[in-house]
Formats: C-alpha cells, structure tokens, sequence
C-alpha cells in the first residue's frame, strides 16, 4: 500500500512539471515560503535571491535549459555577460571557468521577486512584502541580505510606484 501511495506521489509530481522555456508561468512558480499577509516580513536571505526559477550563483547552462536562448547577451565589466530575456536581464560573473549568476534586473510586470513583487507595484505593497529599508529615499529603497555581505534587493522608482528591481550582487 505504501508503494502505491509513493508511486501516485511521484507521477503526480512529475505530471506538475513544467516544460523548460520562457513563459508567464516562471511568475507564479515563486513564493517567499516564509512570507504570510499576517506577518512581519522577515529579513531578507538566500531564498529572496531567485528569479524565473532561476537562483543566485547558478550556471549560464541552467539558466539556458530554465529559461531559454536569451534574445540578446553582452559582455559587461570583469569579465561577465548580461544576458536579456525582454523584462528580465540575468547578470553573470566568471567563477572559475564557470560563469554563475550574480544578479537579475527586472523592468516589466512578466516577472517577479521571490516574494512576489513586481515593476508597478506601490510602495506600501514593497513594504507590505520586505517591511522598512535600510536606506529609503525618494527614488530607490535597499534591503540587504544580512547572512551574506553585498547581496541586496534595490528598488527603484518612479514617483509611487516600482519602476525596476535589481536583486543580487552590489558592486563596488
């Protein structure tokens, strides 16, 4: 009985996924696990740095089989390569002979953070969703990660609303 169960669990699972490619659907797939409408946001960490399914310091082949052929890339300082998916950038930096993610812009409403905001939202929604920043201003707000020196989730933007989002990596 046990293995009828796992096995229905398994299929069922399986028949859940999602083909690779890029599409709408890379929005909904995440949510802060620890983020509830009755709570306090928590501090930023590890799980708030993923985008499109896509996690901080993956490899360029992961991000190729999640999300696609980029519609364009180019060669950024140090090394690195930005990749462009319409709304979305994907930052890389050489790491060893690997290039790994090390940061997402997001300019359009097709993709979100982990705890699921998105270029429109309003201010009190940016707060509702990562509580008060550490460095708020009138155009841009930082939330940093504090188990991980330089990662942060800046947000621009225009007048009320959010006009990009950058998580990742600061440079210096």
């Amino acid at each position: 009985m046990l293995y009828v169960i796992l096995c229905a669990l398994l299929l069922g699972a399986a028949a859940g996924r999602r083909s690779p490619g890029l599409d709408a659907t890379h929005a909904s797939e995440q949510r802060h696990p620890r983020l509830t409408q009755d709570t306090i946001p928590l501090p930023i960490d590890s799980l708030d740095f993923t985008v499109a399914g896509v996690a901080f310091g993956a490899t360029s082949g992961f991000v190729r089989r999640r999300l696609g052929v980029p519609d364009s890339s180019r060669q950024i300082r140090d090394g690195g390569q930005a990749w462009h998916y319409g709304d979305l950038t994907v930052l890389f930096r050489q790491v060893e002979v690997a290039l790994s993610v090390q940061g997402f812009v997001i300019r359009g409403p097709r993709f979100m953070t982990a705890r699921g905001l998105r270029v429109g939202d309003t201010r009190e929604r940016v707060q509702q969703l990562y509580g008060n920043p550490i460095r708020p201003d009138s155009f841009d707000v930082e939330f940093q990660d504090p188990t991980r020196a330089g990662r942060a989730v800046l947000i621009t933007f225009d007048r009320r609303n959010v006009l990009r989002i950058y998580v990742g990596l600061l440079s210096n």
